[in-house]
């Protein structure tokens, strides 16, 4: 799998649980109970997945390449 479509993997599983947290977040506001293990599992994605893992590999491969690749476009005449 090359990273960019790694990235798209984890942008829609991301995606998913955005979607997620807005039901929560409407269930809450009606009243309703969340069970804590279903809050932490959301809080612990978004620490370890999201912030980790994810924003790790944009850091690593993405962002450099994308870098290098505006530098190239910029001595082309």
């Amino acid at each position: 799998m090359s990273p960019t479509e790694s990235l798209r993997r984890d942008h829609a599983l991301i995606e998913k649980m955005i979607n997620a947290l807005k039901t929560i977040s409407v269930l809450l506001k009606n009243g309703k109970q969340i069970p804590d293990s279903i809050l932490n599992q959301a809080i612990d994605f978004a620490i370890n997945f999201t912030n980790t893992c994810h924003n790790g590999k944009e850091k690593e491969s993405l962002f450099p390449t994308l870098e290098k690749k505006v530098c190239l476009e910029r001595e082309v005449p």
